[in-house]
C-alpha cells in the first residue's frame, strides 16, 4: 500500500467562525491550508484469461500441447530457468513472429509467464501450475526424450549456452 500525502494551499473567502478560532474580523480572508492523505491499494492489473489458475482446462491443456511448435517450446522452458524469445528462436528454427504467436497462446493460457528485460522479453514455466497440469507436462518432456528434435533442440540449447546471451540477442 502507498500513502500519497497532498498539499493544498488556497485564499479565499472563510467564514472565522467555522474554524472557532479568535481571528478578529469574522469576514476575514484566510489562509487555509489542508493537508490530504490518500491511501492507494496497488493491485496487479488483472487479465480475466489468467483470473485463476484453476479454470485451465485439461481440453486447453492438450490442445496447446497437441501443436509441435508450443510442446517444443514447453519442453524447452521447463528444463530451464527462462529463455529468451531470440533464444527459443535460434532454437526452434523457426521465425520470431512465429516463436512469438506460440508464447503468446502459451501465456494466455496461463501455463507461461513472461519478463521484459530492456529490448527482451524471457519466458519461464509458470511455477504455480495445478499439479495436474505440472504433473502432464513433466510427462510430455519424458515422452519428448524420445523424438528426434528432442536431442536436436538440447544441442543447440547447449550450443546457444556456450555463447553469450547478447550475441544471441543482437
Amino acid at each position: 500500500m502507498k500513502t500519497v500525502v497532498c498539499w493544498f494551499s488556497k485564499s479565499s473567502s472563510v467564514d472565522a467562525s467555522l474554524f472557532h478560532q479568535d481571528v478578529g474580523d469574522a469576514g476575514a480572508v484566510l489562509d487555509v491550508n489542508i493537508r490530504l492523505t490518500i491511501y492507494v491499494l496497488e493491485l496487479p492489473p488483472m487479465n480475466d484469461r489468467l483470473n485463476a489458475l484453476s479454470a485451465i482446462s485439461p481440453d486447453a491443456v492438450f490442445r496447446l500441447l497437441g501443436d509441435e511448435t508450443r510442446l517444443r517450446a514447453l519442453v524447452l522452458l521447463h528444463g530451464c530457468e527462462s529463455l529468451c524469445v531470440c533464444e527459443l528462436v535460434e532454437v526452434l528454427q523457426l521465425s520470431q513472429p512465429k516463436v512469438s504467436r506460440h508464447l503468446a497462446m502459451l501465456r494466455e493460457a496461463g501455463l507461461v509467464l513472461d519478463e521484459r528485460r530492456g529490448a527482451w522479453v524471457h519466458y519461464r514455466v509458470r511455477p504455480d501450475l495445478p499439479g495436474w497440469v505440472a504433473e502432464a507436462l513433466g510427462a510430455a518432456v519424458s515422452g519428448a526424450r524420445e523424438t528426434g528434435w528432442f536431442a536436436d533442440d538440447h544441442a543447440r540449447l547447449a550450443a546457444l549456452a556456450r555463447r553469450e546471451t547478447a550475441a544471441a540477442c543482437a
